[in-house]
């Protein structure tokens, strides 16, 4: 296992996360989520996998994207409270969602890479019903309710990772089942430890954003579970009768990013972003604003059909979603949004990390007790960082919340 390779997965995919909490929703996390994708296909140097690079990427993508119905921002408020149990709860929480984010899409990623023939209709069907049953009997049966009164279609999630899970354990996809595994566990890691870090922030007033801090600490974290679960799994060959281009090409390239667009991008929000930074603009800079990146999706996404080098096509991709959001955030013309500059250094440097050899691969068995001893650590690290937070200031935080 190579330093550089862990470094490179978690500044992609935290990069992509942190640019996602500019868009949010499903659209803006599978875009984030294909990312991280493609970035573990180039790590493994692997050419099958190049050669079905948006196949994977999508499947990838579509899998972290799933988790974006669900509603988080009062868990965060309960980790800026004054008393354990409800900041325990917060962060705790957060963890379940972080981790329901990464199950589905390492697994769904993994599932690409198994060779299986076309899954899909039946995950699909299978995940769909998994969903109704979850949110069915825990919400509306038994009144198990996460974040009241937001959306608590957390439970929907749950239940695609379970069907995913009952899937992939009953077909032998162990691979899989363990790339999803493992990305849980870093996602659910990371987004508990990203809240108590927006937390310190916000205690000691650090003059940034805090919370791109949490959703950066989330994907980076999210990342290296992701890759140390691909490079511990033994993956077959891929085949060419094994995978299909064109609709992955629309979906990932074309469909994803104009929806994410026209959804962020209003001209009402546009106005009222350019409005708040510069009064001395004219009133049609805003639909320069609002069609100029539409347009630039079309036209790179019509040349990425016949891109054959997996890397250009990779850096082209990862370049536009920052631009887009220098775009959303008005940080193209202004300076009030100093980590959407970071988001290019972190680009840079996976850039030249991606440099370094490919990574080499090493089937480990995973004992049952150790899921049990990370689950069990993990809780227990969260238990002591809501103690270390509410030590640190006596009143509740502005956006605090009670659970309990």
């Amino acid at each position: 296992m190579r330093i550089q390779h862990l470094l490179t997965a978690g500044l992609a995919l935290g990069t992509a996360w942190a640019v996602r909490g500019q868009f949010g929703h499903e659209h803006g996390a599978a875009w984030a989520g294909a990312i991280g994708a493609l970035t573990l296909i180039l790590i493994s140097g692997r050419e099958d996998w190049k050669k079905f690079a948006l196949p994977i990427a999508l499947a990838g993508g579509v899998g972290w994207g799933l988790g974006g119905m669900m509603s988080y921002g009062i868990l965060v408020g309960y980790g800026k409270g004054t008393d354990w149990g409800n900041v325990y709860y917060g962060l705790t929480m957060l963890g379940v969602v972080g981790a329901l984010y990464g199950f589905t899409g390492g697994a769904w990623m993994g599932l690409s890479l198994s060779r299986a023939k076309n899954p899909w209709p039946q995950v699909i069907v299978e995940s769909t019903v998994g969903a109704i049953l979850s949110y069915f009997f825990l919400v509306e049966q038994f009144g198990y309710l996460m974040t009241p009164p937001r959306s608590e279609l957390w439970s929907a999630c749950l239940g695609i990772s379970l069907a995913t899970a009952w899937y992939l354990y009953r077909n032998e996809h162990i691979a899989a089942l363990k790339l999803g595994g493992f990305t849980a566990l870093g996602a659910g890691l990371g987004f508990g430890l990203g809240n108590f870090f927006q937390v310190l922030g916000n205690i000691y007033e650090v003059p940034f954003n805090m919370w791109n801090v949490m959703e950066y600490t989330l994907g980076f974290c999210g990342g290296i579970g992701m890759y140390y679960g691909l490079i511990t799994s033994e993956w077959p060959e891929l085949s060419k009768e094994d995978r299909g281009r064109n609709l992955s090409w629309f979906f990932l390239c074309i469909f994803i990013p104009l929806v994410m667009w026209e959804q962020n991008a209003t001209l009402e929000k546009i106005s009222k972003k350019i409005l708040s930074l510069r009064e001395d603009f004219p009133s049609h800079f805003a639909y320069l604003i609002q069609y100029l990146p539409a347009v630039l999706i079309l036209i790179l996404g019509l040349n990425w059909r016949k891109m054959q080098n997996v890397r250009h096509f990779y850096f082209q991709f990862f370049g536009l979603y920052i631009s887009l959001s220098l775009f959303i955030t008005g940080a193209f013309f202004s300076t009030h949004r100093p980590e959407q500059y970071l988001y290019l250094v972190n680009l840079l440097l996976v850039y030249l990390l991606l440099k370094s050899r490919s990574a080499t691969f090493q089937n480990k068995k995973i004992s049952n007790a150790f899921w049990i001893k990370g689950i069990l650590g993990i809780l227990l690290l969260f238990a002591l960082l809501a103690w270390i937070a509410i030590q640190l200031h006596e009143n509740a935080l502005s956006g605090a919340h009670n659970r309990f």
